[in-house]
């Protein structure tokens, strides 16, 4: 029920083919390609170590996505939304050679922060997205925390610091 909706639906399938360009397909074959090279041991990019270089991939790939959308003027909040996206992972790219917070938590932090940024800035009705995200992001942490992949601190720095430097990004960028 946002503006979004109300566009033509050529312009909203081209704005989901650019995403998930940027932010799916080029990030899964980067990741295949460096597997193959041998740059990265496995996909499930458990070490530190093996992180960095996917991450640095992403980065730019959604600062890319962004510069895009840059020239489609009804994709601001979109190309904002991609903006927060590439800040989140260049935050994962920061802490992670100093400490292994979680990547899955940061992401779960973004996407509520796009959340209640929408909410709060009246582009449509996302109330419920907003409760959901945050149930489906504790259950997200307790699973973390349950395989013994992280300690507390990693998550909840994880979901804080990727809420933090979406909405930041959001609202300044």
């Amino acid at each position: 029920d946002g503006f979004l909706s109300r566009l033509p639906v050529s312009v909203k399938s081209y704005l989901a083919w650019i995403v998930m360009l940027y932010a799916a397909i080029v990030p899964m074959l980067s990741i295949g390609f460096m597997r193959g090279l041998g740059l990265i041991k496995n996909l499930g990019l458990h070490s530190q170590r093996s992180r960095l270089l996917p991450l640095l991939v992403g980065v730019i790939s959604y600062v890319l996505c962004a510069v895009t959308l840059s020239d489609v003027a009804v994709a601001t909040l979109v190309r904002k939304l991609v903006l927060a996206a590439a800040c989140c992972e260049a935050l994962a790219l920061i802490v992670t050679p100093l400490w292994k917070i979680s990547l899955h938590l940061i992401c779960m932090g973004g996407v509520t922060a796009m959340f209640m940024l929408l909410s709060v800035a009246g582009a449509g009705q996302h109330f419920w997205a907003l409760v959901v995200t945050i149930l489906l992001s504790g259950a997200l942490a307790s699973a973390r925390l349950h395989l013994g992949a992280h300690n507390p601190w990693q998550v909840a720095a994880g979901y804080f610091g990727g809420l933090t430097v979406a909405i930041l990004a959001m609202i300044y960028l």
